[in-house]
């Protein structure tokens, strides 16, 4: 299919994408964008740890011990969000021609004014903790050219079109992809969940 001349119409959309696939007892995630796969593996008890509850149990002169040593789940993220704000996705950007920036609005005497400001970030910035309040006179991290808050996605020609305003490389579709190997035998479950549900909750509290 032919691009889209600049003169005429075209689909400014674009979206995210995670796929789960298994084959045979290994499963892989196919990510593009900032949805995100986690996964529970549960740790059970060996056999060396019930052997010693057993035996601390009778040292202890239990009669009739009752051995309760039950598994513990541990959330793993399988995927990593296509933040510009990302290391990885960061040096990327950087080495394709584009850059990281931020719209911040600009203080006067304390105080906010109506104006904003894009400041490029010349250092990939520090990871956004979700436990802390949002600064309501600053945006999130945009990459450019495409003014995206997300550096990997599906469509979004105005970010990857030259004639459009675009730059190659700079926004990808290309996936990330993980490799669990056995991943059916260890894995209790894998969940995926678009951003909306990772912006509010931690992968510990979904579990």
């Amino acid at each position: 299919m032919a691009a889209p001349a600049a003169d005429q119409p075209h689909n400014k959309a674009g979206s995210c994408a995670i796929v789960i696939l298994v084959v045979n007892d290994d499963v892989y995630i196919l990510n593009v964008g900032d949805s995100r796969a986690i996964c529970s593996i549960s740790e059970h008890p060996s056999d060396s740890m019930i052997h010693s509850k057993t035996v601390q149990a009778f040292n202890d002169q239990m009669s009739s011990p009752n051995i309760l040593m039950e598994a513990v789940s541990n959330v793993r993220q399988l995927s990593q969000d296509h933040k510009p704000s990302c290391p990885r996705e960061f040096k990327r950007i950087n080495d394709a021609g584009g850059y990281v920036y931020q719209t911040q609005t600009v203080m006067k005497n304390g105080l906010p004014t109506t104006q904003t400001q894009q400041v490029r970030q010349d250092v990939c910035p520090e990871p956004e903790d979700s436990d802390e309040e949002e600064n309501p006179f600053v945006g999130p991290y945009r990459v450019f050219p495409g003014r995206l808050s997300v550096c990997r996605t599906f469509g979004d020609c105005e970010a990857k079109l030259a004639h459009l305003g675009g730059m190659k490389g700079v926004v990808t579709c290309e996936p990330e992809v993980t490799h669990e190997e056995n991943g059916v035998n260890y894995l209790d479950y894998v969940l995926i969940g678009s951003d909306g549900i990772f912006d509010k909750l931690k992968n510990d509290t979904i579990n």
